[in-house]
């Protein structure tokens, strides 16, 4: 099995336009920030399920499918538009995971902005194939 969560972690730190906008300590697997304690941009990435067999060849098992989520929180602040920049972190993971992994986006769970702790949050899910013998 792949270890598809330190694939995107490192296609995510790799790319020079992303970290440009994220620190490289604020982006996590699986761990959620505490609201109040967002003061910079953060990104989880999050197993959502377990690898489903997709593609067998002569009866086995060749391949996976991979669904994991990105969840993007920028706190509001007068140094730029918190709303703009989450839109610009998503859209580049977006194009990052297609470039590397041919991941597409599968679902949006929304855009959201929370008023009582000013901060705005996406949630996407995307989807790879992979076979057995790709690293």
């Amino acid at each position: 099995m792949k270890d598809i969560l330190t694939m995107i972690y490192q296609a995510i730190t790799e790319d020079e336009e992303l970290m440009s906008m994220v620190s490289k300590r604020n982006i996590k697997f699986n761990d959620y920030p505490e609201v109040m304690s967002i003061t910079e941009p953060y990104i989880v990435i999050d197993d959502f399920d377990d690898p489903m067999p997709e593609v067998y060849f002569d009866g086995e098992q060749e391949g996976y499918s991979y669904i994991v989520q990105v969840d993007v929180f920028v706190k509001a602040t007068d140094r730029y538009n918190a709303r703009l920049k989450r839109n610009a972190i998503s859209q580049r993971i977006n194009k990052v995971l297609w470039d590397n992994y041919l991941m597409g986006q599968v679902t949006n769970l929304g855009n959201e902005y929370n008023k009582d702790f000013a901060l705005y949050r996406s949630t996407r899910r995307y989807e790879a194939f992979f076979y057995e013998e790709e690293n």
